[in-house]
């Protein structure tokens, strides 16, 4: 027994917790560096603001219509976020957080005939605590519960709560012949050209399907899918988030960069944070990358370069991550480039108690005790009085490389001096 809860227009919605003047008005968040759209309330949907559009395309049309338009604000939207989590663990422990937004939880403890009333709970809470309204899935699998959640949002009548475990067989296929390949959950794009041109238009006529030929047409991954789509369980709830196997830190500049110094700045930044990432998942990285590139919609020759250093004994201490890669940035680093983008990659990662030591190396324990506790130390002080309150010197100068974010929003509930304040 199986519920999705996916808030509405999250990015958007967030936006309008604190500025109720903006409820029912159509309103837009840009990604980093203002560059295109990534959010939209239904208001600007309904105008016809496609997700994605640059912000150049578009900015006289929102104008026109008068379209509230805010900059990503990420600290904001990730606080509400844990706060949307923190409710729906009042309802269940077991839980997957699948992305900022959406949640798998499993109320098989819930008596059937309480299901309705517990799910319209939930979304009375959440909208209560936090202004934020959200669409709810129900169903015996994870996969018919994504499709019950698209419904949900869609249908009227329901309310934002959808309940497929409830209905008979006949009723859920009428929801199922209007359901597109494309928007099953696990077929991706090509997936979905592949069954169009077999005339599989939908979700209906994939489970007309023979087990064995979706099988050797989708490996056994479109396989699970459609057995969810029966009603059979394949995919259990990741109550606990796995290690990542691969981490990235990259954002495009404010302004174009063409000094070495400014790009060792950006790339301590992002090495620190990928450190910080390591840490919290108790791992290190045994290799290290960097990649740069210009504009290439400003520029005649466009410039992408990467190169990957290994770190021998694995670390997950910022100050190495650094070292290792402004190394790699030196290999790649041409003179007279104008760079818009640096990111940091790493893998090779391993739990930190799963590492082998080098039996030659009779300080590296040491060392490696060391470095946790110093690096334990900074976490704690950014802990306790806010994240980057303490760093590196590495990771401190020009501040030419910095998103741009002309219209961000106050950081509401994570920012001591943009505390909304109320006059009495």
């Amino acid at each position: 027994m199986i519920a999705l809860v996916d808030c509405n227009n999250f990015y958007a919605s967030c936006e309008t917790i604190f500025r109720p003047d903006l409820i029912g008005k159509p309103v837009v968040v840009l990604s980093n560096n203002d560059g295109c759209v990534i959010a939209r309330s239904q208001e600007a949907k309904d105008l016809g603001v496609r997700m994605g559009e640059p912000y150049f395309k578009c900015k006289t049309v929102l104008m026109e219509n008068k379209v509230s338009v805010f900059s990503s604000n990420f600290a904001l939207y990730g606080d509400i976020s844990n706060r949307v989590m923190a409710i729906l663990r009042k309802y269940t422990s077991d839980l997957e957080v699948y992305s900022v937004d959406e949640a798998f939880l499993d109320l098989s403890h819930v008596p059937a005939y309480k299901v309705n009333s517990v799910l319209r709970a939930v979304a009375q809470d959440i909208f209560r605590s936090l202004g934020i309204r959200v669409s709810i899935g129900f169903a015996s699998t994870k996969t018919l519960a994504k499709a019950a959640n698209y419904f949900a949002k869609k249908t009227p009548g329901c309310h934002g709560v959808l309940n497929f475990y409830e209905m008979s067989q006949f009723e859920k296929d009428k929801f199922l012949r209007k359901l597109p390949v494309s928007e099953i959950w696990g077929v991706g794009r090509k997936y979905a050209e592949k069954l169009h041109s077999f005339g599989v238009e939908n979700a209906f006529a994939f489970l007309q399907q023979s087990p064995d030929w979706v099988k050797s047409s989708m490996t056994v991954v479109g396989l699970k899918t459609f057995l969810e789509l029966r009603g059979e369980s394949c995919l259990k709830l990741e109550v606990e988030p796995q290690p990542k196997k691969s981490i990235v830190c990259s954002k495009s500049f404010g302004d174009v960069v063409t000094d070495i110094d400014v790009l060792d700045v950006a790339l301590s930044n992002f090495a620190s944070n990928v450190s910080r990432k390591l840490r919290l998942q108790n791992s290190e990285c045994f290799m290290i990358g960097v990649f740069i590139q210009n504009n290439r919609f400003a520029s005649a020759e466009p410039f992408n370069a990467s190169f990957c250093v290994s770190i021998p004994d694995g670390s997950s201490n910022a100050s190495e991550l650094i070292k290792f890669a402004k190394k790699a940035l030196r290999y790649i680093f041409k003179p007279g480039v104008k760079y818009k983008k640096i990111g940091v990659f790493v893998s090779e990662i391993s739990k930190i108690s799963s590492l082998q030591l080098s039996f030659f190396d009779a300080n590296l324990p040491k060392k490696k005790s060391l470095d946790t506790k110093i690096m334990m130390t900074l976490d704690n002080l950014n802990k306790k009085y806010g994240r980057d309150s303490v760093s590196l010197a590495a990771c401190v100068g020009d501040e030419s490389w910095k998103m741009k974010n002309e219209s961000r929003s106050p950081r509401y509930t994570t920012c001591l001096n943009e505390l909304k304040l109320i006059k009495i």
